[in-house]
């Protein structure tokens, strides 16, 4: 009986010992999970790793930002550069050599050619009656300009100030727009505004120029081209005298009033004097020689 009762004691601690095994196993991955958590060396390298990414990630985007910046910066100094480049067309209004006229002028004061300037005015121009016209008339300027080489300009009298101020009614205002093409057919605008008030009351020297010494010159050669040597024609005319023989008789006399004031009156002087042709006026003085 007691053999039997062993066994049967045995036979169930048989099947207790897998079950104490099992819960031995599982409670020592239990406690392996314990023990593997993160410790505090492990929790700042985390936390250093993050902060380095948001550094970065900081620092990246303000590179970013920055390339950008130098892009928009390049591209603003490109733009001011080509615009610099651009031709620019005025126009504006300007006196000319004679101080007479004035004149409209249209001018590209730009680096490059300027191309299909068409100029427009909110008003026409026109010249005001007076003088040799007895009505007014229309300035005419063309429809467009072709090409404006970089200095070149363009310009027509427009009229003569003292002859507008005399005519009350006519526009001293205008407003001028300028259209034309630039680099790669960039189409470009300019404005003016021509005034006539500013310049009625303006006056001026005169001022002489090389226009003058043509002028004169012509006016010598049409005298001279009339020279002859034929009589009673135009020609030149030429006194010709003795200035040494008259200096000699100049000099002659004033030895001789000077000998005639130790041993003679001045009346017998005055005698000597109008005996060689010559009044008495005073001491007698060279004029020259020729």
């Amino acid at each position: 009986m007691k053999t039997v009762r062993f066994m049967s004691n045995l036979l169930k601690l048989h099947k207790i010992v897998p079950i104490i095994t099992m819960f031995q196993e599982n409670l020592g991955n239990s406690l392996f999970v314990l023990d593997s958590g993160p410790s505090a060396t492990d929790w700042i390298g985390a936390v250093s790793a993050a902060l380095t990414f948001v550094v970065a990630g900081i620092a990246l985007a303000f590179a970013w930002g920055q390339i950008k910046e130098a892009e928009k910066t390049r591209q603003q100094v490109a733009d001011i550069e080509r615009d610099k480049a651009q031709p620019m067309v005025v126009a504006f209004m300007e006196m000319n050599d004679t101080k007479f006229f004035m004149e409209l002028v249209i001018k590209n004061f730009g680096q490059t050619p300027a191309y299909d300037v068409r100029f427009t005015s909110d008003l026409p121009l026109q010249q005001a009656s007076g003088g040799n016209m007895p009505e007014r008339r229309e300035v005419l300027v063309p429809e467009v300009i072709p090409f404006l080489a970089p200095g070149q300009e363009w310009r027509t009298i427009w009229d003569a100030p003292f002859i507008r101020s005399k005519d009350r009614t006519i526009t001293d205002r205008h407003q001028a727009t300028i259209r034309f093409k630039g680099l790669d057919d960039t189409h470009l605008t300019s404005s003016a505004i021509l005034d006539w008030s500013i310049w009625k009351a303006v006056s001026y020297t005169d001022t002489y120029g090389i226009h003058h010494v043509a002028k004169e010159l012509k006016e010598l050669r049409s005298i001279v081209d009339r020279w002859t040597e034929q009589p009673n024609k135009s020609g030149i005319r030429v006194t010709v005298r003795n200035g040494d023989a008259k200096d000699l008789r100049i000099r002659k006399l004033r030895e001789e009033e000077a000998q005639d004031r130790e041993e003679n009156p001045p009346p017998k002087r005055a005698t000597i004097r109008s005996e060689i042709g010559i009044e008495d006026e005073g001491p007698a003085t060279i004029v020259g020689t020729d």
